[in-house]
């Protein structure tokens, strides 16, 4: 596939943000979060190459959004073909880096937190352990106060940081389909 060579061929050497240096997704959690087609989408860790604007960003997103990012992209038509396609695109590219050239495939990755907002969720869930972090996003856990009642711009992006905490952690979080809090599979 024409897509697949372009995307796994991008010999560049990419700076993340700076807050993004201390966990990497594995590969196992990265391909279960792009094959996971439920209403509850996965996170992926990810670095973005906007190649217009000239910038790298290592961010965490949900897996749809980047998918749909990898369609608009791309060409490749949202259906069931296109969806497989851009599917395979995904898992085979196992850097995790994605370069793109169209605003439209920038804006679907939705970028909602800083440096700031990730530096701020490590604090708060520093020296936690994993039962402890499992426990606190569970349905009625705690730790959605992190970014519940809070405005939506800034809730979003205290939500979004704490899934690439939680990546960082070697946890799989997703996001709840109805709301919006973030869960940690098995």
């Amino acid at each position: 596939m024409k897509q697949m060579a372009m995307l796994l061929g991008i010999g560049l050497s990419v700076a993340g943000c700076a807050g993004m240096t201390t966990g990497v997704q594995s590969q196992t959690s990265f391909d279960a979060a792009i094959k996971n087609h439920s209403t509850s989408p996965s996170y992926v860790q990810i670095t973005v190459v906007d190649a217009t604007a000239g910038t790298s960003l290592s961010t965490c997103t949900t897996a749809n959004l980047l998918l749909g990012a990898l369609h608009l992209e791309h060409d490749i038509p949202f259906n069931q073909s296109g969806g497989a396609d851009v599917e395979q695109l995904a898992l085979s590219n196992s850097g995790h880096t994605f370069r793109f050239t169209k605003p439209a495939a920038v804006a679907n990755i939705g970028i909602n937190f800083t440096d700031a907002d990730l530096a701020f969720v490590r604090d708060k869930l520093k020296g936690l352990s994993e039962a402890e972090l499992r426990d606190g996003f569970s349905v009625h856990g705690k730790l959605h106060s992190i970014y519940m009642r809070l405005p939506l711009k800034q809730g979003y992006a205290y939500r979004d940081a704490s899934a690439c905490v939680l990546i960082e952690h070697g946890l799989s979080p997703k996001m709840a389909d109805i709301t919006g809090q973030i869960r940690i599979a098995p």
